[in-house]
């Protein structure tokens, strides 16, 4: 029993110098650790709770990096003008503010305003305007024919003279750079009614007489008189006045289409154009509108329904129609036409133009 228990002891004694050699050997291991280890960060100042959240990485102020920058030049095209500027603004939106460039509602920036401005850049304002204008236009009124036995055939008697109507229209116009887009009929009123014409048209025949004796006595005496009065007349005493000659002027015509037609007036005017986006348009009088063949007008100046030619002052450089007085418009007025194009560019190209107007008969 002795002997046992001494061996116990032992292997007890050998555990207990294995523990604290592996306590040690951690303890050393700790220490080497730490001594190579980092100093530790410094404390952070409380923060303010005012003050905005920073990121880890931000990103310096846009006006900070344009005044780092050279500038730039940029052509800005604005009604009807062209002009270069040198900015340093970001955006076509801060260059147009900052050169006092007042944008309407409508009107339309290109390239867009929210676009960065570049060196070279070409930046164009389009003015945009919707206008409304009322406009009366007479209703043509329509002629009844009566038959009457009590007119003889080839007579004819008004018993109702007829009176053109009054319709009044409201338009609504969009107006692009001084170019008609559209024009559209908002509303219209009829004002005063036409007064049908009311006609009788003889049906009775004519009556059938004689007239041999009545025609030689006629002869005779006219040809007794016209002797007598013609022989007074050429032996009358001859004076020494010369005759004046006089003619009535040779009347205008004006070829166009391969057909000559009459001129009743002639007017100097001018010239300009507008078109329309929409398929199939209409005008005001509720005909279609033709390119080359449909202009507006000033109804106080040019009938609607007028048949027209217009040309350069010249007579050579350009020409317009034969077309029809179908439309009207806000801004024409007095001696102004406008010609229907088929497309922005045409009206662009056109212009504003002086020009010869000629009303034609139709």
């Amino acid at each position: 029993m002795k002997s046992s228990g001494s061996k116990s002891s032992g292997m007890l004694r050998v555990l207990l110098f294995f523990s604290a050699f592996a306590t040690a050997i951690a303890l050393i291991i700790s220490m080497i650790v730490l001594a190579f280890d980092d100093e530790p960060a410094a404390a952070l100042p409380p923060s303010d709770p005012s003050a905005p959240a920073q990121t880890e990485a931000e990103a310096p102020p846009a006006a900070a990096l344009l005044s780092n920058t050279p500038l730039c030049t940029v052509t800005i095209c604005v009604d009807g003008a062209e002009m270069a500027v040198e900015t340093e603004a970001e955006t076509v939106a801060d260059l147009l503010s900052a050169e006092g460039i007042a944008l309407g509602a409508l009107d339309e920036v290109s390239p867009h305003g929210g676009n960065p401005v570049y060196d070279g850049m070409k930046i164009t304002v389009i003015r945009v305007e919707v206008v409304r204008f009322e406009s009366e236009i007479e209703i043509a009124y329509e002629t009844e024919r009566q038959e009457s036995d009590a007119l003889y055939v080839g007579e004819t008697k008004t018993l109702v003279e007829g009176v053109n109507g009054v319709k009044k229209l409201v338009f609504e116009q969009t107006i692009r750079d001084g170019v008609m887009l559209e024009n559209k009929i908002v509303s219209s009123e009829i004002l005063s009614d036409p007064v049908t014409r009311v006609l009788q048209i003889g049906t009775k025949p004519l009556p059938v007489t004689t007239t041999a004796q009545t025609t030689k006595a006629t002869t005779k005496v006219t040809t007794k008189a016209t002797t007598k009065a013609t022989t007074k007349k050429t032996t009358a005493k001859t004076t020494t006045t010369p005759a004046t000659v006089s003619s009535e002027p040779e009347a205008i015509t004006v070829t166009a289409g391969g057909k000559t037609y009459e001129v009743s007036q002639v007017i100097n005017g001018e010239a300009v154009a507008y078109y329309s986006n929409r398929t199939n348009p209409s005008t005001a009088t509720g005909n279609p509108a033709i390119p080359g063949k449909t202009i507006a007008v000033d109804p106080d100046v040019i009938p609607l329904g007028s048949l027209v030619y217009i040309t350069s002052v010249d007579g050579k450089s350009w020409s317009y129609g034969p077309a029809y007085a179908h439309d009207v418009g806000g801004g024409i007025q007095g001696n102004i036409v406008d010609l229907f194009k088929s497309s922005y560019a045409e009206c662009v190209a056109h212009g504003r133009r002086d020009c010869i107007i000629y009303i034609l008969k139709p």
